[in-house]
């Protein structure tokens, strides 16, 4: 007998992405799914030095994130594009995502990411907003 839609348990679906806009690089978590996520957790496996000096991977938003509503898409600024390949930042890196659905159900994916998707892209920076004098 074949099993309703209805009847799947739900999933989560909790990504890392990385976003090139404006020449700027930003980290995102995202949960891109209709359900939240709780508990969620993310390991890489190398360090990410943000243009302030800090090690990004290790801010709370990815070490100790207890709730991601639906939808919800958080990212934090790691330099601009020029910057990041000139400070010789890793273009690879790969992240492990855990988390929990709001069942207690334990879901894990490995998303691997290279940044030299980006180092030759001709973008357009948008023009500051004028100045009223």
């Amino acid at each position: 007998m074949a099993r309703s839609a209805a009847a799947e348990p739900a999933r989560t679906a909790v990504i890392i992405d990385v976003l090139c806009e404006d020449e700027l690089l930003h980290l995102v978590l995202a949960n891109i799914d209709a359900q939240p996520a709780f508990r969620v957790r993310a390991k890489f496996d190398c360090a990410l030095m943000d243009a302030a000096g800090r090690d990004a991977t290790r801010l709370p938003l990815f070490t100790r994130c207890e709730f991601l509503a639906p939808g919800r898409v958080i990212r934090t600024l790691l330099d601009t594009r020029a910057n990041w390949f000139r400070r010789r930042q890793p273009i690879r890196f790969a992240v492990t995502l855990t988390h929990r659905d709001a069942a207690g159900r334990a879901h894990e994916q490995l998303i691997r990411h290279d940044l030299a998707i980006y180092r030759d892209l001709a973008l357009v920076q948008r023009a500051p907003p004028a100045t009223c004098l």
